[in-house]
């Protein structure tokens, strides 16, 4: 027994310094990116006027999904830079794996712009357009960049989305009940492009929801065009709060905000 002991000791001291000197490597930053960056745009409709998010992920997986890219962004009047240098690996981990990323947030106004992301000092080329209806890349030379999101569709003033799941097909005369409740409003269903907007994306004028496994999702945008947005609001938490076993509700709006029982 004692020679058993001994053995798993001696073996547990081969695999601590090997363990060590990898964790030891892992959390050092390191002075390159490695890999190409993928792009994807959003916008922050939190800011007063909304400003564009440049959101830059790497290719390549990382053991933490809180590692960062080192990066200096700067923009003028015509261009906007990204130079992505490195990665910053964090003191604290969250242990599921993940991309590196870095957020750029850029106060744009309608005009094109030059587009210029170095990736370890590689250039990568192309043109940002800008407009009241949406915010477009193109790119002439990209060979460390991947745009994911080339196109992204503003999201008009007044516009809410969000979807009801339910797990009981009996219960969708509750859901047409939700729907007819907020037909009772000032209201509008506009005409808007199928396209990507960020928070959602619309195919021939549906959003596109992904119901809960087993169950049933429906997905509902509509612009608000009356004086009182608490009545928006409180028509969603309660029936969120009436019938929570039956449905959940989650809705956004164009002010960024996020309606559902779970955040009122």
């Amino acid at each position: 027994m004692k020679s058993m002991v001994m053995r798993k000791i001696y073996v547990l001291a081969l695999v601590i310094p090997l363990l060590s000197s990898c964790l030891g490597d892992e959390n050092e930053d390191k002075s390159e990116v490695g890999s190409d960056v993928q792009i994807e745009l959003y916008e922050n409709l939190t800011s007063d006027p909304n400003r564009l998010l440049i959101v830059s992920k790497t290719e390549q997986q990382f053991s933490c999904s809180n590692y960062q890219i080192a990066a200096n962004a700067q923009m003028t009047e015509e261009s906007i830079i990204i130079d992505y240098t490195g990665i910053v690996v964090p003191n604290g981990c969250i242990t599921s794996p993940g991309p590196a990323f870095f957020e750029g947030s850029f106060p744009i106004e309608d005009g094109t712009y030059r587009l210029e992301l170095r990736v370890d000092e590689e250039l990568n080329e192309g043109s940002l357009e800008v407009n009241d209806s949406l915010f477009a890349i193109t790119m002439t030379n990209s060979p460390s960049v991947d745009i994911l999101t080339d196109t992204l569709l503003r999201i008009p003033d007044g516009l809410y989305w969000g979807s009801v799941a339910y797990n009981d097909q009996a219960d969708v005369d509750l859901v047409d009940s939700f729907v007819d409740s907020l037909q009772q409003l000032a209201i509008e269903v506009p005409m808007l492009k199928d396209g990507y907007y960020g928070y959602f994306e619309l195919e021939n004028q549906q959003i596109d929801v992904t119901p809960p496994d087993g169950g049933y999702a429906r997905g509902l945008y509509f612009k608000y065009l009356g004086e009182d947005e608490a009545e928006v609001r409180n028509t969603i938490i309660d029936y969120a709060l009436t019938y929570p076993d039956k449905l959940v509700i989650r809705f956004a709006n164009y002010k960024g905000e996020v309606i559902s029982i779970y955040n009122k």
